[in-house]
């Protein structure tokens, strides 16, 4: 390796050249009018995001109050099942005597008609 180092191995630079080899366009004259087009671009989508997130937040509150008052509803459907459930035994008893099927006694405990 000789004493320049890298240097030896680079292009000539052209001075008509407005970018450099590693930082890209230099900033200043079209690029900046450029990037001010790119930060409102990305402050646009930003705001959107942020409208989408308050969006999904809200609609996941109003779903989990839902689930809370579905929850409700099936405890109050199980306990007026629970309630009736000594009632709904005679009465299956009773329409199958009157269709005149008799019930048939499974020593599973079920009964059939």
């Amino acid at each position: 390796m000789s004493e320049l180092g890298h240097e030896e191995t680079r292009r000539p630079r052209d001075p008509r050249d407005r970018s450099s080899s590693v930082t890209g366009p230099r900033r200043g004259g079209r690029s900046g009018a450029l990037s001010k087009l790119h930060a409102a671009d990305d402050e646009r989508r930003q705001a959107k995001r942020n409208s989408l997130a308050d969006r999904l937040t809200a609609e996941a509150n109003a779903l989990a109050d839902l689930k809370i008052e579905k929850a409700a509803v099936e405890g109050e459907r199980r306990v007026v099942e629970a309630d009736l459930g000594p009632v709904r035994y005679p009465a299956t008893l009773m329409r199958l005597r009157r269709s005149g099927c008799a019930p048939v006694f499974h020593p599973g405990g079920g009964t059939a008609a």
